[in-house]
């Protein structure tokens, strides 16, 4: 039996773009935007990097967290 501490990873896009699509589609409907294009860009200006329980910043993230998450 293996202890979990911390976050899990996961790695490739079965598993971000549902994730961003959903974070973008979040964003324009709160903000009625209507282009994709421009919600995305707008999604990315509010990121901010996320750290683990040691403080040090989750590279594998790679933009870090929406504000609208």
């Amino acid at each position: 039996m293996v202890a979990f501490r911390g976050m899990a990873r996961w790695s490739g896009t079965s598993f971000s773009t549902p994730l961003v699509a959903g974070l973008i589609a979040t964003h324009m409907s709160k903000t009625g935007e209507m282009d994709p294009r421009t919600a995305a860009k707008q999604v990315l200006a509010t990121t901010r990097s996320i750290t683990d329980p040691d403080g040090k910043a989750i590279e594998a993230l790679g933009w870090g967290i929406g504000a609208d998450l």
